[in-house]
């Protein structure tokens, strides 16, 4: 947690081990960790708006993203979507935090982030979520005038 004494997974359960991890670390196993990694890490902070967009489990990094901004009383929009409702995890934890939230279902388009924020070109965007949303987002976002050093995201790939 961001700031905290305490460490939290939140994993996907997409195969054997991932599957079966509930069952194998119970909370307090001790573990040994590398890092923080990764873009995000880097580059929080440096600006004054920013944008997260998240899609289906990418809302992982995402999300203490967002509570490192939200703390520090950063200007944050959040978009949130995945393919089902019970697919939002975490949607009531950002629901407590300070940043406005867009939760849905179905796709993020360019369109959708010009009418709810106009001032889109003034933020620091941050994606991560499957490979095709980003690369569509990212792509939008820089025909649309958005600075390629604008825009950071994550790909989760195994």
């Amino acid at each position: 947690m961001a700031g905290g004494d305490r460490v939290r997974f939140t994993i996907k359960g997409s195969g054997d081990f991932t599957n079966v991890l509930p069952d194998v670390v119970k909370p307090g196993t001790k573990v040994l960790l590398d890092g923080p990694l990764g873009i995000f890490t880097k580059r929080a902070g440096q600006r004054d708006k920013y944008l997260l967009i998240a899609g289906g489990i990418g809302i992982t990094p995402i999300r203490s993203l967002a509570e490192q901004l939200s703390n520090a009383g950063k200007d944050t929009e959040l978009f949130y979507s995945a393919s089902t409702e019970d697919q939002l995890v975490l949607s009531n934890e950002l629901k407590q935090m300070n940043l406005s939230l867009r939760l849905q279902t179905g796709r993020v388009t360019l369109d959708l982030i010009k009418q709810a924020v106009p001032d889109f070109l003034e933020r620091e965007i941050f994606i991560c979520g499957p490979g095709p949303m980003i690369v569509a987002l990212r792509d939008a976002f820089v025909s649309a005038g958005v600075p390629i050093k604008h825009i950071h995201y994550e790909l989760f790939s195994l």
